[in-house]
């Protein structure tokens, strides 16, 4: 029906959840909120599909999920990440008004209308933080990569998370100080932090093979984009202003030469040549 195979993994967590639910007489909530989690992923993979990426399979968390994506690499091209990225809130967003709907004419009782909304909202919001790996955060590193380039747009939205997840933290301590028991919050923001000290140590990596897609794409046709920067910049500080969707030509400021892209990264991935100067290659 999707035009893809779907296959679920459930991460080990969610069976203690089950049991803890169904003990305290939540059951209803944990089948909606794991609903609405699938719901949303399998926005994500449908947007991805459509782009004719191969979908490996959606695994779900306790906080969400992901859709894990074969071959080409999500991130990449800024359009195509947005439109992934908005396509799960997008989900959440149709699924409250089918629900609005649905009750007001009667199919939904209450209660059962109130949780979905309530979980439906708030998956739909917190996925909305500007703080990666959530959608948010990769709406945030597509905008900013098309403008000052994919590593410094992974580096800049990496703090954002950790200020995001610290943010969350605080005022889920502040919210159980005022008596609000529910530690959902706080639990929240431990996940983000977790979430965002993992993504770190992934970034060198993730911009190694953004080059490299970016070296071995061909397109026809590219926005040209001049970066002026000294002789003694080193080839990391050059390719940390490549963006998606642009051709980069690099001006050198003494000699007055230019270099195009892909001698930089030809330089890089065949010489070894991360830490040389620019000048290197005059």
């Amino acid at each position: 029906m999707l035009g893809f195979p779907m296959r679920i993994k459930m991460h080990p967590l969610w069976l203690i959840m089950a049991i803890l639910a169904f003990l305290h007489g939540y059951l209803l909530d944990f089948i909606l909120l794991f609903l609405v989690i699938v719901l949303h992923e399998i926005g994500h993979a449908v947007a991805a599909h459509s782009y004719g990426y191969v979908i490996a399979e959606i695994e779900i968390f306790p906080f969400g999920g992901v859709a894990k994506i074969e071959g080409r690499r999500v991130g990449y091209y800024a359009r195509e990440e947005t439109v992934i990225a908005l396509a799960g809130p997008f989900v959440n967003l149709f699924l409250g008004v089918v629900v609005a709907l649905l009750h007001g004419s009667g199919f939904l009782p209450d209660m059962m209308a109130e949780q979905l909304l309530t979980i439906n909202a708030t998956i739909g919001v917190i996925n909305l933080l500007p703080a990666l790996p959530l959608d948010g955060g990769r709406i945030a590193r597509a905008y900013l990569a098309d403008e000052i380039g994919f590593d410094r747009a992974t580096k800049a939205v990496t703090t954002m998370s950790y200020r995001v997840a610290i943010a969350v933290m605080l005022i889920g301590i502040i919210a159980f100080l005022f008596g609000y028991a529910d530690v959902g919050l706080f639990l929240l923001g431990v996940f983000l932090l977790i979430s965002t000290m993992l993504y770190q140590k992934k970034n060198k990596v993730e911009t190694m093979r953004f080059l490299d897609e970016k070296r071995n794409l061909a397109q026809a046709i590219l926005p040209v984009k001049t970066i002026a920067i000294s002789e003694n910049a080193t080839l990391q500080e050059v390719a940390s202003y490549f963006s998606p969707d642009n051709y980069h030509l690099i001006y050198i400021l003494e000699s007055k030469k230019v270099i195009a892209q892909d001698i930089i990264l030809d330089y890089i991935f065949t010489s070894n040549g991360w830490h040389q100067p620019i000048k290197s290659l005059l």
